[in-house]
This record gives C-alpha cells, structure tokens and sequence, in this order.
C-alpha cells in the first residue's frame, strides 16, 4: 500500500489492535468482515492525527483540540467515535501511554503527560543525546543520569537570575522512575486517596538552603616508600550567600557536612568516621535533619578546614596511565556540593596482585530449632565449590580465598535434631568482613572458620563475592535483617525486639562493608523480602549521602543480587536441595553454563551472571510447582507482618497460590561488565 506523506510522523499508517481500523494522517478508515475491504469513516471533526489506545476502544483526535473518543462498532462494521468529556488543548503530536496516561507533544522539546481525565500528570523535557527531566507539579522529578549534564535547569521565584542544577534539589525532589509511578497511581485512584499519597510531603522549595559548599582536592602524593598508597589533601569551605540573592532560603551561608573521598567513582574515604552502624531515619523531616546535623558535622564553628586522607589505596596499571579521585560534601539543608575531581598520573608501571574472595553464609540450624531451614548451609558450600576452582582457572588471580560460614543439623539415628556446626553467629561474620576491611586479623578467627586459602585486607584490583542465605525480615520502618545462628532460644517462632536485637540489620552490613577496599563487590542475598536490605528506608539511587546498604551500595559500586523483591518470599527447593536463586545462579547459571547468554561468547560476566539469575529463578519456582512426584514442589517460611509469627507452607499441598519468587538486581555501575568465569 502507498500512502502519499507516510513518511511523516503525523500520516503515518496506524492499525487497532484488532486491525479493523486503519488510521492515516487525520483519516479514519473501517473495514467488514464481509467484504475485508477498508472505506472511509466521516468524521464530524478535522484532527492533524489520530491513534489508537491498545486495546482499541479509543482514540486519541490530535490537533487543535486534542480530545479523546470511545470506539462504537455496529454489527455490520460501522463505526461510530463517541466523544469522552475533556478539552486537551492544541498538540503537535500524542501517544497513549500504559495504565490510562496520555503523551502530548507541545513543542518538539516539550512533552505532557495526562490522565485519560485530563489531570496534568506531568511534564517531560527532551535534551541531546537521549537526555530527559520529567516533572510533576509539586516539584518532584526524576532524569535519565543524574550525575550527567541534564537536559534541563531549575529557576527560582526568589533568584531569577541563575539556573540551577538538578543537583541542588536531588535529596528532596528526585524520585526514581517518577512518571510510572505516577501514572499506576492516576490509574489506581480512588476516592480515599485522590492525591497519590505514596508519596511524602515535601517543604517548599524557597526554604531550602541551596548555597552549595565548596570542596577542593588540593593534592594527591605517593605515600613515603609506598608506591601503591597516597595521600590526598582535601579543603572544604562554607560559603556565604550572594549578594544579589534576596531569598528567604539564600539568606544563610552553605556550612558543611558529611565529606567523602571517591577513587575511579567508588567510596574510599568519609568524614566525620562512623564509629558504629547507622540505624534508617525515622521521624519528622525536621527530626532527621537535626540529628544528621548533630552526626557528620566538618568545620566545629570555623569557615574552612583541610582534611588529609593517608595510605589511600592506587589499583595497578601501566606508566603513564590515570586513577581518577573525586571528593564532596554536602550543606546545612544536605544539599550536595559540586564534585570536584582530580586525576592522579602513575609515573612507573604499578603492578598488583589480583586476589578473589568467596565468603559463603548459609544459616541451615538456629539456637532455636523451630528457626531451622533445611538447604541453606548448601547454598553456601555449593557456591565454594563450584566458583572457587573456576576463578582460579581463569588464570587472573594469583590467590582464590573462600570462607564457608555455616551452622547446620541433621537427624540422629534415634530420629532426634543434632547440631553438625554453628559458627554461622553474628559476630563470626563481622569477624571475616572486619579481615576484608584491614580491621581484624585473619589469625584471630574462631577455629571453625577455616579459609581454604589467604584471608586478608582486599584491595583496588581485588573481587569479593558474599553469599548470604539464611530467614529475612523487612519491618514497617523499611529496616531488613537477616538472621545468624544465635538469635536467642524463644518458646516461640516469633519475630521480637529481642531476636532483631541478635540479628543482622542491613546498617550493620553496611557499616561492616564500609572499609572493604575491593574493585569489584559482589553480594548474594537468598533470603524473604532481601530487596528491602537496598530499597529500605526510601531509598534513592544517587549521590544523597543517605544511610543504609543501598547508599553503601551506590558509593562502593556494590552490586546486590536479592532473591525476592522487599515484600515477596523466597522458596527452598526438595528437588534441587538449594534456594531457588542460589541453584540458578550456581547450577543453572555457572555449571550447566547457561548464564552465558549476553552475548554467547564463553564467558560469563559478572552482570551478566546475575541477571541470569533474576530471569531464571520464577522460571525455577513455576517448574517446582508443576513437578510430580513425592517430593516436588518448594517450601519456605511466611511471617506474618501483623502477629510477627511464622508458619511453613508448601506449595504443593496449596497453601499459597501467585507467590512467584521474582529476584531484584541493584547494579550501578557504569563500566564494561567483567568477567567472571570462563564456560
């Protein structure tokens, strides 16, 4: 078919989606069952273009009154649009969006998102290079990289004069994936929530104080005799507002806060030092401010001050080559200064020592035997005894270390539980992550922790794999835990105060994580609700200076595989005798080789392994559900969020129904992804 201007966006041909209708330019055409021939439709209107909703019950008229219809079919083919209420003014072009949302364009720049009601859902703004800022009306807004050049700057009521970076309103404002949320809320409205109330109350904007201190890196030098280790020299300064700002929110200089040390984009250094885990923000807006005010203060009173960094790490690399630093801090109002970066050129060849770490928990047996799982002491010594020998293959590590920490139980002859070992406690993990952090003494350790190989601090050229794989807990506050051996002996199999207390919280992963110098980071979570040890506390993906692991994770470029997502559960398997995500990413994905797939070249890359993972663990838990046989089918334990007790179900007796497993992957880095194992 030849269609005259089809080559233009607004007459290009559009089908319904059950090919009856036809669309071209501004013209309607209907076809019949009996004849398959198409004919014109009369419109009663004179639209530049007009689209089809999916489901092809509407369409979208554009033009100098965009409106909206219903589609209405006669028996014999005839079609009719009925008008729907709603003006949508003058547009250029439009689109139907998922979950009831239109797009309209109103500039080749300027684009609208509405609901099918007409309500402004928001703006999105187009920049160069693929580049976007969308906006709702309350200020919010999320961008497609925000720590790149946006696509769009801020001006203000009270400072007209100076456009401002994303960057300045990023704690407060930013919301990942802010139109989707949007949108499923518009469509979900209802008449006890007619504001999409998922969202907090934000102060007004003017308030916020948006001068930004000022952070220098002064100078990076070697170490003394120490050509892998130097010294950076940073200053910071509080500085005062303009003089031609006239705002209430410019009236007050920056101060400073909270100042971190960024080596080739991953936290190395940060100050003041947290001296033990911090707990997620709870409280008032004003609360939380008050007390991060009081925690990381930088200048005591002073208008500057300059902070020396000693034996900071350098990775290896050839003459010549350079190991870029970055370093900010943040004001009063935690408003992030701009990031200052400076190279450092390696004068000589620095060659380093490559070394890989596998640090393997899996909490099977617990002080309380109704906590006991069955499969996850497995989980641990499978994923050692399959990646260990692999990455030594590789030939790129001179030393692989793999630490199980483990408790485990069996049954003895008289039919009675038995402990096989339990040295999978709190305080045996911290150990081994503390020798990993330079901050403990692989000597040291408990006997039971036995290193099949080097244990020591890691460093810039190194890989760190953790595999956790134990119960997990998300409470109402967003705080995530996963439970070591020694949770206390309780009469029953309820979550309390005081089993939380024993408990690993993902500030204490956090904290403990904090000082791991490696390259390359990788953590395994198999556990109900783990997406909650990232997404906990709300969470965003940026440069905040936030608490919490998924902060911790963001900074240090730690990625961070979780096998459910935060309110989902994860299922131990009869068949496998494995979690669900810890038998795909090991069996599925790294014996039987099946990870390679992104591309199919051999090998498998690290990103590429765990996304493998996400991918295949609902396909894992839909083939256990339908496998016959007596022991078929996946278990787990379910907490109840209301009584904080638990109970085993199992799917096959049909104790639950539409609880696929579905992993989430938090990954931030930016670089090409590398290699892992080799097929």
């Amino acid at each position: 078919m030849s269609v005259k201007g089809s080559s233009s966006l607004t007459t290009r041909p559009s089908f319904s989606s059950d090919a009856r209708l036809l669309a071209i330019g501004g013209d309607l055409f209907s076809r019949t069952d009996r004849t398959h021939r198409f004919s014109k439709t009369n419109l009663q209107f004179n639209p530049k273009r007009i689209v089809f909703s999916d489901d092809g019950k509407k369409v979208l008229s554009i033009g100098g009154k965009t409106s909206l219809y219903s589609v209405n079919r006669a028996k014999r083919g005839a079609v009719a649009l009925l008008p729907l209420p709603g003006d949508f003014g003058d547009a250029g072009d439009g689109a139907f969006l998922e979950n009831g949302a239109v797009l309209l364009s109103r500039s080749s720049e300027d684009l609208e998102v509405r609901s099918l009601s007409n309500t402004l859902i928001g703006q999105l703004l187009l920049g160069k290079d693929e580049d976007w800022v969308f906006t709702d009306a309350a200020g919010r807004f999320d961008l497609n990289d925000i720590e790149k050049q946006a696509a769009g700057y801020w001006v203000m009521p009270d400072d007209p004069l100076r456009a401002l970076p994303p960057a300045i309103f990023m704690r407060d404002y930013y919301e990942p994936r802010l139109m989707r949320r949007l949108m499923d809320c518009h469509a979900n409205q209802s008449a006890s929530d007619p504001s999409c109330s998922d969202f907090r109350t934000l102060r007004a904007v003017t308030s916020l104080n948006r001068v930004q201190p000022d952070v220098k890196i002064v100078s990076i030098n070697p170490e003394t005799d120490k050509p892998d280790e130097v010294v950076v020299t940073v200053s910071v300064t509080s500085v005062e507002p303009s003089p031609s700002t006239v705002g209430i929110g410019q009236r007050r200089e920056s101060g400073a806060y909270d100042l971190r040390l960024f080596r080739r984009g991953q936290l190395v250094r940060q100050l003041p030092e947290i001296e033990k885990p911090d707990a997620l923000d709870t409280g008032t807006q004003e609360e939380v401010l008050a007390r991060w005010r009081s925690q990381r203060p930088l200048l005591n009173g002073s208008r500057n001050a300059v902070f020396t960094f000693r034996h900071v790490l350098l990775p290896g690399g050839a003459a010549n080559s350079t190991v870029e630093f970055s370093a900010y801090a943040f004001n009063e109002d935690r408003v992030k200064s701009e990031t200052f970066y400076r190279p450092f050129e390696l004068k000589a060849p620095l060659e380093k020592k490559r070394r890989a770490y596998l640090v393997a928990v899996g909490v099977s047996a617990y002080e309380s035997p109704a906590w006991d799982l069955r499969y996850a002491e497995n989980d641990a010594r499978r994923l050692n005894a399959v990646l260990e020998p692999r990455l030594k293959a590789t030939g790129k590590y001179e030393d692989v270390t793999s630490v199980a920490i483990t408790s485990s139980w069996t049954l003895n002859k008289d039919g009675q539980r038995s402990l096989i070992t339990k040295d999978a406690t709190k305080a045996n993990v911290k150990a081994v992550l503390d020798v990993l952090s330079g901050l403990g003494r692989a000597e040291d350790l408990p006997p039971g922790l036995v290193a099949h190989g080097t244990l020591r601090k890691a460093e810039p050229d190194d890989l760190v794999v953790i595999l956790y794989s134990s119960h997990g807990y998300a409470d109402r506050n967003g705080n995530f835990f996963v439970f070591p051996y020694d949770i206390g002996v309780t009469p029953f199999k309820k979550v309390t105060d005081a089993v939380l207390a024993r408990a690993i919280s993902s500030s204490d992963l956090s904290s403990w994580l904090r000082h791991v110098d490696a390259g390359e980071m990788v953590m395994v979570i198999d556990a109900c609700h783990s997406a909650a040890s990232v997404e906990g506390g709300a969470f965003k993906p940026g440069p905040m200076g936030s608490k919490g692991l998924g902060q911790m994770a963001y900074d240090k470029g730690i990625r961070i595989l979780a096998s459910t997502r935060a309110d989902d559960l994860a299922w131990e398997s009869e068949s496998t005798k494995q979690g669900l995500l810890s038998f795909a990413l090991v069996q599925d994905g790294i014996v039987d080789g099946k990870a390679d797939n992104r591309p199919t070249d051999g090998s498998i890359g690290i990103g590429e392994w765990l996304t493998y993972g996400t991918e295949r663990v609902p396909q894992l838990y839909r083939d256990d559900r339908t496998r016959t046989g007596a022991r078929s089918g996946v278990r787990l334990t379910v907490f109840d969020s209301n009584t904080h007790y638990s109970r085993v179900v199992e799917s096959e007796n049909g104790d639950v129904t539409n609880q696929t497993q579905r992993p989430a992957l938090f990954s931030y880095r930016r670089e090409k992804d590398p290699e892992l194992v080799r097929k």
